[in-house]
């Protein structure tokens, strides 16, 4: 038995995959590379179209968070924590997050993980409109969607000025004299 070349086997899989639309050819090429067990090579991410492709190796090791941070650039604990947060969302389909996966997500990335102080951080973001209000340590914390579109924005930070800030809520009693 001879071995194909790659050229062989290219030729081979256009004639399979051309009746099938884009979608279908993605789908199918990334559902074989999973049954091989490959990860499907690695990608940069620029900020556009899909905030998946932003790192390398397979979806939830050491290698892929620690990527992922370093393409994103995280400059404080509030957008470290969104980071991790929206790197387990696109990772692992996650919508909630606690303390023990942003730590594991975090140490994976080699950063510092404050669990001293995460109640302060984590309340920090929430009221920077990184997160959802609400949540708590046993039930998780959810990335908002100006979250989500923050951290795919990084690490332009001209784009990150650009997006719409969501709007404070709660009631304020006015000052003034009566």
């Amino acid at each position: 038995m001879t071995k194909k070349s790659i050229a062989d086997a290219s030729a081979e899989l256009y004639k399979l995959l051309e009746v099938f639309s884009s979608e279908e050819r993605g789908r199918i090429v990334k559902g074989t590379l999973t049954l091989f067990g490959d990860s499907g090579g690695e990608s940069t991410f620029d900020g556009d179209g899909d905030p998946t492709s932003g790192f390398s190796g397979s979806p939830g090791s050491l290698k892929a968070a620690k990527a992922f941070f370093d393409k994103k650039t995280p400059n404080s604990k509030m957008e470290e924590l969104a980071v991790a947060a929206r790197f387990r969302e696109i990772t692992y389909q996650a919508e909630k997050h606690t303390k023990e996966q942003f730590n594991e997500v975090a140490t994976g990335a080699r950063r510092n993980f404050d669990s001293n102080n995460f109640a302060r951080d984590i309340n920090n973001a929430r009221n920077g409109g990184l997160f959802n209000k609400g949540g708590s340590k046993k039930e998780g914390f959810t990335l908002s969607y100006y979250g989500q579109n923050y951290v795919d924005s990084l690490p332009d930070r001209e784009k990150v000025k650009k997006l719409k800030k969501p709007k404070k809520t709660g009631s304020r009693k006015k000052g003034g004299k009566k």
